[in-house]
């Protein structure tokens, strides 16, 4: 049966029409030096809305011809929380693409983000299995997102290792190792990923994220995967509305101020 229409939840409609929808934010934390460089924005529905998870907001949205719609909320409000919560300073926030609006509806992406203020890098996250769908279309998408000052990260690297050849094409500003490598850094396949990855960001200047990473020993286990980025429970679950700290170890240098994911607006 659908998951649409069920009778206890407020209807996609009504979210999209009152901006019900909300996003949390989870640090980027540099495992170097423990300072949080970037946020990513992830979708949440509200509370007392019925809607469990925002998977389920997602595969109601595609069956019912709304994904644009939601995907454009989403941006709308990440970017207005990003802007208003560093009170001007300089902040860097991660927004998720679906493929198919990147390579169908990119008008929606580049009207949500003209409207984002100047101070606001946004780094936009393209999951692997885009590359293999449509190649094509997700570097072209790119090229114009890179065009509109965002930077690219490549998302889920790992889950098709027939795709680390796409790579070097799409030319990522930032690469996320799938959570899965973190629990298997002595499998051979493991083993091959994280060396194509940590050849290409050493060439290409790319940071590498790990993300799931829970525990001390998954920090260990992201810094022999080469990363230089970390994502996950270690440091808190993310939070609404509010930017998550996370203190620096006793010790450690500042990190950096400008990451590599800088990229200057062409259009």
């Amino acid at each position: 049966m659908s998951s649409i229409g069920t009778t206890d939840r407020v209807a996609l409609d009504i979210l999209l029409r009152d901006g019900g929808l909300h996003c949390i934010y989870q640090p980027f934390v540099d495992l170097d030096s423990g300072a949080v460089p970037a946020f990513e924005a992830l979708l949440r529905p509200p509370a007392d809305s019925g809607w469990q998870s925002p998977v389920q907001l997602l595969d109601a949205a595609r069956e019912t011809g709304r994904l644009a719609d939601l995907e454009r909320a989403s941006l709308r409000a990440s970017l207005a929380d990003a802007a208003r919560l560093s009170h001007g300073q300089p902040v860097t926030l991660f927004v998720n693409l679906e493929p198919d609006t990147l390579t169908r509806r990119r008008d929606v992406v580049l009207e949500a983000l003209a409207t984002r203020a100047a101070h606001v890098q946004v780094v936009v996250e393209i999951t692997e299995r885009a590359l293999a769908e449509d190649l094509a279309g997700v570097l072209t998408g790119a090229e114009q997102l890179r065009a509109a000052g965002c930077a690219i990260a490549l998302d889920d690297v790992g889950v098709h290792p027939e795709s680390l050849a796409f790579i070097p094409l799409l030319r990522p500003e930032v690469v996320k190792l799938d959570l899965k490598l973190l629990r298997t850094v002595k499998d051979p396949a493991t083993v091959t990923v994280a060396g194509a990855v940590r050849a290409y960001a050493e060439q290409a200047g790319a940071e590498v994220v790990a993300e799931g990473i829970e525990t001390p020993d998954d920090l260990m286990r992201a810094q022999v995967l080469g990363a230089s980025l970390g994502q996950g429970w270690l440091w808190g679950r993310g939070r609404g509305r509010s930017c998550p700290r996370c203190p620096r170890r006793s010790g450690s240098r500042p990190g950096p101020s400008a990451r590599r994911w800088r990229v200057a607006r062409t259009s």
